[in-house]
């Protein structure tokens, strides 16, 4: 019997918008910052039901953040960072809701408080 694939139907485009909304909005940002901002919405606007589609749709999110400037190493750290922090969370609380909700309330706490260290 054939297992299915996990795929993701996230549109990237949003993804990109969001970012590059994000940056022109806070010039003085981090570019990890406005990474991390794209995923956290990326978080919220996820229509997955498991942490296994959730961990796909923010992979594919990666790739294409990460492929707008493949020379930004900030750029890959704070995408990478915040992969790692999914994953953490998810072994943590393994209600799915629950991590959620916890994934995007630090997404945003992180964005923001980041915002007030540089000023």
């Amino acid at each position: 019997e054939r297992i299915p694939r996990v795929t993701s139907d996230l549109d990237t485009s949003k993804v990109a918008g969001d970012f590059k909304l994000w940056q022109r909005q806070n010039p003085d940002a981090a570019i990890a910052v406005a990474a991390i901002k794209a995923l956290t919405n990326v978080i919220e606007a996820s229509k997955a039901h498991t942490m296994m589609e959730l961990q796909m749709d923010l992979k594919v999110a990666v790739e294409s953040l990460k492929a707008m400037d493949r020379s930004s190493i900030s750029l890959a750290a704070g995408c990478e960072l915040f992969s790692r922090y999914v994953t953490r969370t998810s072994l943590d609380i393994t209600d799915f809701d629950s991590c959620r909700k916890r994934l995007i309330a630090r997404g945003k706490v992180f964005a923001e408080s980041s915002m007030e260290s540089r000023h």
